[in-house]
């Protein structure tokens, strides 16, 4: 599983998202400074949500359920480790044949 975006990106996203939505709202109303504003502002956005992404990396994490409990079994920020562990949990899944 992975864990979630950081809030910066997801409230980028957002507003990116909101602010396409305007544009396309107000398509006839725009003159060319409005047009110039809203596309100024739609590149900041989308320029945090792209950046927000890519500076902090999410979280992987592998949970089991085991009897009634569910057990944290890793929490890693890097992807190829992560990938690792499954693959090692895995192999002993089906080498105890389940």
């Amino acid at each position: 599983m992975h864990g979630p975006h950081s809030e910066l990106t997801i409230n980028a996203g957002f507003a990116s998202f909101a602010l396409l939505i305007a544009m396309a709202r107000l398509w006839d109303y725009l003159g060319t400074d409005g047009w110039v504003g809203a596309i100024a502002v739609l590149v900041v956005t989308v320029a945090l949500t792209v950046v927000g992404s890519r500076m902090r990396r999410r979280l992987h994490f592998l949970i089991a359920e085991f009897r009634t409990l569910t057990v944290l079994l890793v929490l890693e920020e890097d992807s190829e480790r992560y990938a690792q562990v499954r693959r090692a949990v895995l192999q002993a899944q089906a080498a105890l044949g389940k």
